[in-house]
């Protein structure tokens, strides 16, 4: 590392540094008291006198013995000889000091020492005499060689020299600027490095903490003015200061954290401790830049925090401090006595934009920071015009304003923080007010309240006409912003929660007794003013206003209306309060109700089951339009007062069927009427009723369908007694009977259908029809001469004739469902689950029933469903199930000895499907699943019979899967080795009996194939296998036979491996038999089959294949 000096940096004159010069003090400490300063260059006269004689005796050593001594022992006759040579008087007598008495010889350690400590005092000679700044490290290397020092002996006499300099620094607890630079330069000099500076730093901080911590107590450590604390504080600043000139961060991490835990402080902890040094420094140097104001720079300053180790964050508040305190000394506001005389004239402000920019303060912060000190001066003036602008005797505005605009203008403060302060100030009495108003209110002191809230308002007032004066621009809005600007919520948050409503109950109170119990336009003004100025919260301010008002409001209408058969024809009386208090119309509406809840009880109490007569209800009716309610304002009384007795009445007309019938219905409309209920009310009573009725209903059902036969045996004599099936059935069908007789089930469009019609049509058609024509035939006459004559002659003619014929019309007319609002689950009377065992039950039962029952159940059957709370999914979810199973159990029955469905089985599909509503997509997936299912189930009796599987059942079972048009391995899951088998059942059984050919083998084997949906290379190989390996297992067999003299058992199978020879043309059958065998075979064959037709050909194969 190369150390280099900083030169002090003078603000001022180059006599006074960043610090006075010290003077001559006395301080007394746990050790010494000091007359004189101490200083690091005391070191310096230390180190030599301690060094003075050794110094001396090996300066007076000649050259080569000093040389000779550094490397050897030497004898002692032969040092002694070669030291008393002539004329060497006085280095003989310096023998005595070097030669030792033990062993005779003169010991090379012994002189070493000598040499370095006189080595150690000669550097502090020449450092105090020619001084720090005039040594170069030449200089001092010098004197190593002169005497003979070892390189690392050196090093650790010059890092001493360095440590008692800095010891000696330390024996001062205060800091100079010029401290740190001495060390560098020193360092430098001695030619120290970087670990020889760590190591004296390290060093002189353990003899510190010995000295000023070990046995200092905590108190006095932490007190920063404390000589110890401070002595610890120097010694951390200038290790920081030395230590910045490392040349990586973690170097001088590593350095200050070993000083710093030496006093147990952590890296983190150091910065603190060396500002504490450093800051004071800096503080003068800002100092001296206010007072020399013009001989100083920004720059000056910037190399002035470098040198003393200010950082720029640091730096920028040190600034402002520094700013704001002579913005304050500008002022001259420490002794002023009248604060109306401080004020910065235009030399101030001078001064302070060239301190701003020597300071680098932008605008922003100065502005702060003057405003800092002239805010509190500007507050004073402002609390002088309001006090004035609201007194009884105000001036003129014009003047307070301007008032303001000139103490604004000497204080230099922006337009924005001006507002802010007014603003403060207004809150700030305000605030006061209203703290004084809570007191007396807290006491219940009405007069007292009355007067404070009377002040505040006056105060109000008289700053908004200051204001409008001040605030000429603000637009149309202008009350409003200014509101919002000069007067927020008063007190703070939370404060006189109780208080503000007494408030304005005790101002209430007040004006209502001064104004003979009426309040005036300015009255109520000034009452929702008190509601925004105290921020009364509207329910509380409503609540008092009515517990005030409310008697007398109430007093008026009880009088009004105490006669509901003889009421006035109008509310004046009523109105005439209501406008004398300014009573709000929702507080009229609430006292108007109450009294009116309170006639139509009384109303209804008088009458017997609550029906109240004609002439009453017309008499509620006259108190509603004099209130002027509409029905639906007293909708929750009536509903609440007249309800039940109508809700008795619609009980009384269900009887027990639970329908209310025609003769009943007109009965409860006119009774709706007259209980003054609104078709929506009267709808929702009845919808109540009906729901009390059913719920039962739909628990009875329940209870019949889990009714089991055992159950019924005390009805078993009765021969008309109803089965729990068929009582179930009844109970179902009354519960649809309930929701349509009652119009609970509406009617609804559901889309069009096809309906046919018969109609009588007129049509012209060719007809024979029988007439009378007239024609001129020739007569004989009696004189034999020929007449002609008109005769009239029947006739057939074919002619169009319109006739009257019957035809069926196709229509498309609209269809209808009934859609259920009330359901058994609605009422909450059975569960999903029940409900869907009660749906699926009737469905049951419904095929068990005979005509015209089942048609009834069948109609009925999606209705019953609705009305117990299933939507369509979970009605066709239960239908497909029992449609499932159905045609399941029909399947495995009618299908078991055909393959086609016939026009039986499609009736039954037909029946079934009108049965259940089902459309033809589901009665057509629900086929297709039932004949998975059967063919399902014949493939697992196919292969878990136990049995011989015959070819002929294969082949049934894949024929009718592509007469079904089902994949067996994809729609059935029939996996690969089931798959094969079936293969191979196959085609043995074909190879084997003739039907599969080497003419016919492709397609027979496609054709396989194709059924079991077997791909063709899949196929093939299979094929390949299988009639290599027959024909293996046949040749087998009859070469054991024919060994064996078994001829007869031999010729069973050689007609089934010809069949396989034949298939395969007597080729690639991979057959290995020998010679012997094979002529053996041949010739049991040719034996047993001469003179038989087409012998020879299969002589020949069999030759073939077995080759």
């Amino acid at each position: 590392m190369k150390f280099t000096i900083f030169s002090t940096l003078l603000l001022l004159d180059p006599s006074t540094s960043f610090l006075t010069p010290m003077p001559a003090f006395s301080r007394t400490t746990a050790t010494r008291t000091f007359l004189v300063e101490p200083k690091g260059s005391d070191a310096f006269v230390a180190l030599v006198e301690e060094d003075k004689g050794a110094v001396k005796q090996v300066r007076d050593l000649p050259t080569p013995l000093r040389k000779f001594a550094s490397v050897a022992t030497i004898p002692l006759s032969a040092a002694a000889g070669f030291l008393m040579t002539p004329s060497r008087r006085v280095v003989a007598s310096a023998v005595g000091s070097v030669v030792s008495g033990v062993g005779g010889v003169v010991v090379k350690s012994k002189l070493d020492d000598v040499a370095e400590k006189a080595a150690k005092g000669a550097v502090a000679r020449l450092l105090m005499d020619k001084g720090i700044d005039d040594c170069s490290p030449n200089d001092i290397e010098q004197i190593g060689a002169d005497f003979g020092v070892e390189n690392n002996e050196w090093a650790t006499i010059k890092t001493s020299v360095y440590t008692r300099y800095l010891l000696s620094m330390l024996r001062s607890c205060e800091s100079k600027t010029t401290e740190a630079a001495e060390l560098t330069r020193l360092a430098d000099v001695l030619g120290l490095s970087s670990l020889d500076v760590g190591e004296a730093h390290y060093e002189a901080s353990t003899s510190i903490y010995k000295d000023h911590v070990m046995w200092t107590t905590s108190a006095a450590l932490d007190d920063v003015d404390d000589p110890d604390r401070k002595t610890v504080d120097k010694l951390l600043y200038l290790s920081e200061r030395v230590f910045k000139q490392e040349e990586t961060d973690e170097a001088y991490n590593y350095e200050m954290m070993r000083v710093g835990k030496v006093f147990g402080l952590s890296l983190n902890e150091v910065p603190g401790r060396v500002g504490l040094v450093a800051k004071p420094f800096y503080d003068r140097a800002l100092m001296s830049s206010r007072t020399k104001i013009d001989q100083v720079s920004s720059d000056m300053l910037s190399r002035a925090r470098t040198f003393i180790g200010i950082e720029d964050s640091e730096a920028m508040s040190m600034h402002l401090s520094a700013y704001t305190a002579e913005v304050r000394e500008l002022l001259k506001v420490d002794g002023a006595q009248d604060a109306s005389a401080c004020t910065l004239d235009d030399a101030a402000r001078e001064k302070l934009s060239k301190l701003k920019g020597i300071l680098q303060i932008d605008d922003l912060q100065a502005q702060r920071a003057v405003e800092s000190e002239t805010i509190p001066l500007y507050r004073a003036c402002v609390a002088d015009v309001l006090k004035e602008a609201s007194s009884e005797d105000a001036g003129s505005l014009s003047s307070l304003v301007a008032k303001l605009a000139i103490r604004q203008n000497d204080l230099d403060i922006s337009g924005e923080a001006a507002e802010k302060a007014l603003a403060d100030a207004v809150q700030a009495n305000m605030n006061d007010k209203f703290a004084l108003a809570c007191q007396y209110a807290r006491v219940n002191n009405i007069e007292g309240t009355t007067e404070i809230v009377r002040q505040t308002l006056n105060f109000k007032s008289a700053v908004f006409n200051l204001l409008r004066k001040i605030s000429t621009e603000v637009g149309e809005d202008g009350d409003a912003v200014l509101e919002s600007i000069y007067f927020g919520s008063v007190g703070a948050y939370g404060e006189g929660v109780k208080e503000r409503p007494l408030i304005y109950k005790q101002f209430l109170t007040s004006k209502l007794a001064a104004n003979g119990n009426t309040l005036n336009e300015v009255d109520y003004d000034e009452l929702e003013e008190i509601k925004k100025m105290f921020d009364v919260p509207a329910m509380d301010a409503s609540l008092v206003f009515k517990n005030v008002v409310g008697p007398t409001l109430r007093d008026v209408i009880e009088s009004t209306t105490k006669d509901i058969l003889d009421l006035p024809r109008s509310n004046a009386d009523i109105m005439a309060v209501v406008d004398g208090l300014r009573i709000p119309a929702d507080t009229l509406k609430e006292f108007s109700l109450d009294v009116f809840r309170t006639r139509i009880r009384a109303a209804a109490d008088s009458a017997e089951g609550g029906l109240i007569s004609d002439d009453q209800s017309k008499g509620l009716e006259a108190l509603r339009e004099l209130f002027g309610f509409s029905p639906s304002d007293v909708k929750s009384i009536v509903t609440a007062t007249l309800g039940p007795a109508y809700s008795t009445a619609v009980v009384e007309s269900m009887g027990e069927t639970g329908i209310i019938s025609e003769m009943y219905i007109k009965g409860l409309e006119d009774l709706k009427g007259r209980l003054l209920l609104t078709d929506e009310t009267a709808q929702s009573i009845k919808m109540s009723a009906f729901a009390d009725k059913f719920a039962p209903m739909c628990a009875e059902l329940v209870k019949t369908m889990e009714t089991k036969p055992e159950d019924k045996k005390e009805d078993a004599g009765n021969l008309a007694a109803k089965s729990p099936e068929e009582q179930f059935q009844e109970d179902a069908l009354a519960l649809i009977e309930f929701l349509k007789g009652n119009n609970i089930a509406t009617k609804e469009e559901n889309g069009t259908e096809e309906v046919i019609e018969k109609q009588m049509v007129k049509k012209t058609e060719k007809q024979m029809v029988k007439k009378m024509v007239k024609k001129i035939v020739q007569k004989p006459m009696d004189t034999g001469i020929m007449q002609n004559i008109e005769v009239e002659e029947e006739v057939e003619e074919e002619e169009d004739v319109e006739v009257e014929v019957e035809e069926e019309v196709t229509k498309s007319v609209p269809s209808y469902k009934y859609n259920f609002p009330m359901t058994a689950q609605s009422v909450s009377a059975i569960s999903d689950e029940k409900a869907t065992a009660a749906y699926r039950q009737f469905i049951v039962n419904s095929f068990q029933a005979k005509e015209p029952l089942a048609t009834k159940y069948a109609e009925a059957g999606d209705e019953l469903g609705m009305a117990l709370g299933l939507d369509d999914v979970e009605l066709n979810k239960v239908k497909g199930g029992i449609g499932a199973t159905i045609f399941d159990n029909y399947f495995s029955n009618a299908m078991k000895d055909k393959v086609e469905m016939d026009q039986q089985d499609f009736m039954f599909l037909t029946q079934i499907q009108e049965r259940l509503g089902f459309s033809d997509d589901i009665v057509e997936r629900l086929l297709v699943s039932s004949q998975k299912n059967l063919l399902s189930k014949e493939i697992e009796r196919l292969f878990s019979a136990g049995t011989k599987i015959e070819p002929s059942a294969v082949a049934a079972v894949v024929n009718k899967a592509e007469l079904m048009d089902i994949n067996l391995n994809r729609d059935l899951g029939v996996d690969d080795d089931r798959l094969g088998r079936m293969f191979s059942i196959q085609v043995m059984g074909g190879i084997e009996g003739g039907d599969i050919t080497a003419t016919n083998g492709g397609d027979k084997i496609g054709e396989i194939c194709e059924g079991l949906g077997i791909a063709a290379d899949v196929g093939e190989r299979r094929l390949e296998a299988l009639v290599k390996d027959r024909a293996k297992r046949m040749v087998t067999n009859i070469a054991s036979d024919v060994a064996r003299g078994n001829d007869e058992r031999a010729m069973k199978d050689l007609p089934i491996f010809l069949s396989y020879a034949s298939f395969a043309g007597g080729e690639d059958l991979g057959l290995k038999v020998a010679e012997n065998v094979r002529d053996k075979i041949v010739a049991v064959y040719e034996s047993a089959t001469f003179g038989q037709t087409g012998s020879a050909e299969m002589v020949e194969l069999l030759k073939k294949s077995l080759n």
